[in-house]
């Protein structure tokens, strides 16, 4: 009960800085890609088909949600802002900086303030979905060039689930991560996840269907944020590999604990095979490299290859992305005072894939112990959404959340293997020495 009051202190704490009514839904359907490969035309099938199940941004949203209105985010008072910059602006001056200070103030609230506050009241009545804040949110991010590892996309290393009967901890580990984070996924399109309330206040749940199902995507200029609710499949990432495999089927029916450990393990087997090792690695460092450069890079290998551009929508759309930790992590404490654990999540890297992160969507990264690690890209969602998808895997991990949903049949595992000729190999080469570098300056 503690824990609950704690975080709801948190929660009213953003609220009332505002930080819980942000966001708008703007889902775009990506088009589909021929793949000329039987096991392309599965992923393809994966990206581009709804299934049974109508998803709609009304069916996302709970009936308590619908039932109760949440209030808007309050358009701030101009003369109270004014009054309130001065205040904080004189503890860190002198008494006459502070007196020049408040004239400018006073002198920006009668004129040029006024304008501006009317553009914020336009705004605001314009996007009826959000709030006057919603667009210069999302701006701030996507407009930003700087590469997203350490910049912009936080991380959080969860305490450690793992049960007594666990043979193989991070195997099971990863199993039910990704079973837990498949049922938020469609429970949340569903419209069964309950409202969440600060006391007798509905808490706004917008942000909340953008953080699974979701990227973003880069552009030279502004990057796009993508969601696709439609999607029924996760991407698994070992040695630097791809895999893509179904968790949910058309009907809402969930992979079983036992055939996703399978499935892991087949595709462990699959990163290990030397074949696969021939085959052109997946470009991970290129997501954290800046986003014009990025933007660039991802157009010509788009261009390259049908097939490249299919692998690239089937990691967009996929619900997450789940890192196995295949090899073990060498040292201990850093001298910047990172643990190898928090700089696998924050940089995405360890020992024998220096750049093993895909920083355009969440990412998830189960440790040999069975330890999570989670890295957020930021753009959609904020802290407090993130905690509250997080409270409930850990509930469902600890000790599961009930479903009625069936299970799926046993899905077949597909390796996502680029087509990159020797000049997209030297790239990779150059981007990979560029990422180590900004990971060094750290």
């Amino acid at each position: 009960r503690e824990r609950k009051r704690e975080r709801e202190r948190e929660i009213d704490k953003m609220m009332r800085v505002g930080l819980g009514r942000l966001g708008t839904w703007t889902y775009r359907r990506a088009t589909a890609n021929i793949w000329a490969a039987q096991e392309s035309q599965l992923l393809c099938r994966w990206s581009s088909s709804v299934g049974s199940e109508e998803v709609s941004e009304a069916a996302i949203v709970s009936e308590a949600v619908e039932a109760r209105e949440v209030p808007r985010l309050p358009m701030p008072d101009l003369k109270n802002t004014c009054n309130e910059y001065v205040k904080q602006i004189s503890v860190l001056v002198d008494k006459d900086d502070a007196e020049r200070v408040s004239q400018l103030a006073m002198s920006f609230c009668d004129g040029e303030g006024r304008d501006l506050h009317e553009e914020l009241e336009r705004l605001d009545k314009e996007n009826s979905g959000g709030s006057w804040l919603s667009g210069f949110w999302e701006s701030m991010y996507l407009n930003d060039r700087n590469p997203l590892p350490i910049n912009t996309n936080p991380f959080f290393i969860l305490e450690n689930i793992v049960h007594e009967s666990d043979r193989h901890p991070q195997l099971s580990s990863s199993a039910r991560l990704i079973r837990s984070t498949a049922k938020f996924h469609h429970r949340m399109r569903t419209g069964q996840m309950p409202q969440e309330m600060q006391g007798d206040l509905p808490l706004c749940s917008r942000q909340l269907p953008r953080l699974l199902a979701s990227a973003r995507v880069p552009g030279s200029v502004r990057d796009t944020y993508e969601s696709y609710p439609d999607s029924n499949h996760v991407v698994v990432c070992l040695n630097g590999f791809f895999f893509a495999f179904q968790v949910l089927d058309s009907d809402g029916n969930l992979i079983s604990q036992v055939d996703c450990e399978k499935v892991i393990q087949k595709c462990i087997k699959m990163a290990m095979d030397e074949n696969v090792m021939m085959e052109g690695s997946v470009p991970n460092n290129f997501t954290a490299l800046d986003r014009s450069t990025w933007a660039e890079l991802r157009s010509e290998i788009t261009a390259s290859s049908p097939l490249n551009e299919g692998i690239l929508t089937t990691i967009d759309r996929a619900i997450a992305v789940f890192h196995v930790v295949v090899e073990d992590v060498q040292g201990g404490a850093m001298e910047d005072e990172l643990s190898e654990e928090q700089k696998l999540d924050l940089l995405g890297q360890h020992a024998l894939t220096p750049d093993n992160g895909w920083f355009d969507k969440l990412q998830f990264f189960v440790h040999q112990d069975g330890r999570y690690g989670v890295n957020m890209e930021h753009t959609a969602v904020d802290g407090h959404s993130l905690l509250s998808f997080l409270k409930y895997m850990i509930d469902d991990v600890k000790v599961g959340v009930p479903t009625e949903a069936g299970v799926m049949e046993r899905p077949k595992p597909v390796g996502l293997y680029f087509q990159l000729d020797e000049k997209f190999q030297e790239i990779f080469k150059r981007a990979a020495e560029t990422s180590t570098e900004s990971r060094h300056s750290v």
